[in-house]
């Protein structure tokens, strides 16, 4: 860990069937909402949301030589208080040997990296709503805590700040790398979410020509 403290909004949240999710946001948490997907209001539906999220983990991914997988995405139950609607996006598969850690660390940072770009790219992102798409991605922190502490020498997950000499398993220094490398490969990114929201579904075997051209 750094020897410093960690940067950001430490956040749990509670994830029927899956227990409790934590990790930590560079957004504050908006002091009253309904729901987290009432939230996304410029970047649109949660479901577009979501297309860009697993087509940015999967572009990356394939860029850094891991293998391409599955892609889903679904729309969720409607809010009955607020009608936002939900949705649920599944990349079957992040391995952990296919790249060395670090970049497979990046690739964990990329979902919520891509899933922001496309939202500023529609207008300016309040906080909350930036909030709301980093909570996205507290399944992905979860993962590379698993990874990080797989790791020789004790380490773990360091969300300190990057410092001068960022080391590769610092949070903060991973979505500097995944927000670099979403905004070289947008065009890539673009092609493989917008056939996710038509198709719900992109098969592995159909991902490398959208994704590497």
């Amino acid at each position: 860990m750094s020897e410093y403290g960690p940067v950001g909004h430490q956040i749990e949240i509670e994830v029927p069937g899956s227990g409790t999710w934590w990790g930590y946001t560079n957004a504050a948490p908006p002091k009253e909402m309904c729901c987290i997907d009432q939230l996304r209001t410029v970047s649109g539906p949660a479901l577009l949301g979501a297309a860009f999220h697993e087509a940015g983990h999967a572009v990356v991914a394939l860029h850094a030589g891991m293998p391409p997988v599955d892609l889903d995405v679904s729309p969720g139950a409607v809010c009955p208080r607020c009608g936002a609607q939900q949705a649920h996006g599944v990349n079957h598969g992040v391995s952990f040997s296919a790249a060395p850690p670090d970049d497979v660390l990046m690739v964990l940072a990329a979902g919520v990296q891509a899933d922001l770009a496309q939202a500023r790219i529609c207008g300016p992102v309040s906080p909350a709503e930036q909030w709301a798409i980093e909570v996205g991605g507290l399944d992905d922190q979860h993962l590379a805590r698993e990874l990080v502490d797989l790791l020789p020498d004790d380490n773990r997950l360091d969300y300190g700040p990057v410092g001068t000499r960022p080391r590769p398993w610092n949070w903060l220094h991973q979505q500097q790398r995944a927000h670099s490398e979403v905004l070289r490969l947008w065009p890539r990114i673009e092609a493989v979410a917008l056939r996710l929201l038509v198709d719900h579904r992109v098969p592995a075997a159909d991902l490398p020509a959208l994704a590497l051209g």
